[in-house]
């Protein structure tokens, strides 16, 4: 699950709506390397293998459904030389977005009024009302079967 705190419109929700109705991320080999900070082929290709053997073996049979995972797919898109052959991660995973509100009257977008809890503590700034919200998130999300992560 993953849950946001909001005074009213969800920051980037066109960014959102996309990677949970898609639920797939691809990393370039020119994105990879620009994370690890280099530019050596052999280590961005041993990162994203050790990244991908990672979300592999952190996969169970219980949560196989809702837990990440990541596959690669070697590119070959005659950029300039520096990427050839490296592989694309695409990380796959499912969420379920849980939106606590300050003000849910004033959300304009029907999809994030769908993802908005019933409840609001209306918090105010660096207010105790946050920690409030937030357990009504996870409280929200908890309800929910299929949940196997909150963040």
């Amino acid at each position: 699950a993953i849950c946001a705190i909001v005074v009213d419109d969800l920051p980037h929700e066109d960014i959102w709506k996309r990677w949970m109705e898609t639920g797939q991320l691809d990393i370039s080999p020119a994105d990879q390397q620009q994370m690890e900070g280099t530019h050596h082929n052999d280590v961005a290709s041993d990162n994203a293998a050790s990244v991908s053997k990672s979300l592999d073996s952190s996969t169970n049979d219980a949560a196989s459904d809702s837990a990440p995972a990541a596959t690669t797919t070697t590119t070959s898109n005659g950029s300039s030389g520096d990427y050839d052959g490296l592989p694309t991660m695409k990380i796959s995973s499912s969420a379920e977005m849980f939106v606590h509100a300050k003000h849910p009257d004033r959300i304009r977008s029907k999809w994030v009024r769908e993802k908005t809890i019933s409840q609001s503590s209306q918090p105010e700034w660096n207010d105790v009302k946050i920690i409030q919200a937030q357990l009504l998130l996870i409280k929200e999300a908890l309800l929910d079967e299929k949940m196997t992560h909150i963040s």
